[in-house]
């Protein structure tokens, strides 16, 4: 298993997977997947379990991405350094975006 399989498995307790499905409406299969780190979920499917779970996507998508470079933590380091700055940038967009229309 893997961190965030191993998060995932232990958030849904004694919850089934058919549980898990009715309420995200992920297949049960790949849910399966995700816990036991045989399937990687997709930015959305992450976003639908932390709903589910009532946690904040950035916990699981931190986990996701410590697995992902486990045996690297530099590049993880960087990774997450990009993330950020992209968020950032992401934010002054919408916020120059905003300034032009109400200029007009």
């Amino acid at each position: 298993m893997t961190r965030l399989g191993d998060r995932l498995r232990n958030l849904r307790g004694k919850l089934s997977l058919l549980d898990i499905q009715k309420e995200t409406g992920l297949y049960r299969i790949d849910i399966q997947r995700f816990e036991l780190g045989a399937k990687a979920p997709r930015p959305h499917n992450l976003k639908k379990l932390a709903e589910c779970y009532e946690l904040s996507y950035k916990e699981l998508r931190k986990l996701y991405y410590e697995d992902l470079y486990a045996d690297d933590p530099e590049e993880l380091a960087i990774v997450l350094e990009w993330a950020k700055e992209h968020k950032k940038a992401k934010r002054e967009a919408k916020k120059a975006t905003a300034d032009i229309k109400t200029k007009k």
